[in-house]
């Protein structure tokens, strides 16, 4: 009798793990569930897209590996279609939060629940959906900006620590930038891009750092000072060969220093990027010395060779229209590899009943053996 008791428990043990590991699926999908409902309803609430005429079909919803802060970060690729109308649509999240979407247009035109009028009315309307969507206080200066201009063209407006840029070339690119005392800061901005009229990106970066310091304690003048001391004993590789003693051009118009925020710890700081030019082309094609060091220590952040005179690429620098469709159509095979398919709820309420149907059979069948 112990025997077939303990054989009953094990056996209902075991049924209870397998559903209880099978229950754990929707849970983990819904979050995936609503980060697509929230890519639906911003496409539909902010873009403007007429949702209603589309049939939506998620190709690949890929999870990317957390960035240096732990951030967790995803990324769901759309195909929306509609009679006469076919959209790639890519949306970024953020630990949840919708940070970026790429709207590319496949066929046709977007079809959206208002006509657009042109860009600058298209960036308010946007921006006007976005306050009553996300009910963050940030964005209403930044639309406030918009009623100072009759209209998009290449133009910069500064307001406190904020700066408006717009340009216009094939596209419309408005970007709003979070400069604290008026530094450069790529890391906290949105961005709007239109072609055409049509909204083809949205970024909101806003507030991925929080400002750790805003003032500089070391001068252009004091920066490169130090800079060219850090230069002057600054060695470098070349196969087995070392590269030193140097010469710098004593010469301002080919030395460049910029003045930026870049994270530290996971917060802004003021930040020196300086670069030295040389007096000949050295070995590994280096024309200069890189020294970046930060503006409120004095520290010496990096040194080393570089074949560069001009401004280093934006490690964040936002695709063009064009580009985001290149981008995305190359990535499209590789995320829809790992596509993550549905599960369906009824699926899962079937395996429980199953397990408690199990449960009391094994009941029943022990009250007879005992009988």
């Amino acid at each position: 009798m112990k025997r077939e008791l303990n054989k009953f428990a094990m056996t209902l043990f075991l049924v209870i793990a397998l559903t209880a590991m099978l229950a754990l699926t929707p849970s983990a999908y819904s979050i995936e569930m609503t980060e697509q409902k929230k890519a639906l309803t911003f496409m539909d609430n902010v873009v403007g897209l007429d949702m209603t005429k589309y049939e939506a079909e998620i190709i690949s919803n890929m999870d990317l590996p957390a960035d240096a802060s732990g951030v967790a970060k995803s990324v769901i690729l759309y195909n929306l279609k509609s009679q006469g109308s076919t959209l790639e649509v890519i949306c970024n999240f953020r630990n949840n939060t919708l940070v970026s979407i790429n709207i590319n247009s496949i066929e046709g035109s977007p079809q959206l629940a208002q006509p657009i009028t042109n860009a600058l009315d298209s960036a308010k309307n946007i921006l006007d959906n976005y306050i009553s969507h996300s009910k963050v206080s940030y964005v209403k200066p930044i639309r406030a900006m918009l009623n100072t201009i009759n209209e998009l063209k290449p133009t910069e407006v500064v307001s406190g620590d904020m700066r408006m840029t717009i340009k216009t070339e094939n596209y419309t690119y408005i970007e709003w930038m979070n400069t604290p005392n008026g530094i450069h800061n790529m890391y906290n901005r949105i961005i709007l891009i239109f072609q055409n009229g049509v909204l083809k990106t949205f970024t909101d970066s806003w507030n991925r750092y929080s400002i750790g310091c805003n003032e500089v304690s070391v001068t252009k003048e004091q920066a490169l000072s130090i800079a060219k001391d850090r230069a002057q004993s600054f060695s470098y590789k070349i196969g087995n060969t070392t590269i030193s003693n140097m010469t710098i051009l004593n010469n301002p118009e080919f030395m460049r220093a910029e003045l930026t925020m870049q994270p530290r710890e996971n917060v802004l700081y003021p930040h020196w990027e300086l670069l030295l030019p040389l007096d000949q082309l050295y070995p590994g094609m280096t024309t200069s010395i890189r020294v970046t060091l930060w503006a409120d220590t004095g520290e010496v952040d990096s040194i080393k060779a570089t074949g560069s005179l001009g401004a280093l690429p934006s490690e964040e620098s936002i695709n063009t229209p064009a580009q985001s469709s290149v981008a995305s159509s190359s990535n499209q095979d590789q995320l829809a590899k790992i596509s993550n398919q549905p599960i369906s709820i009824d699926l899962i309420i079937g395996i429980a009943a199953i397990a408690v149907t199990v449960a009391i059979a094994i009941v029943i069948m022990m009250k007879k053996r005992n009988k």
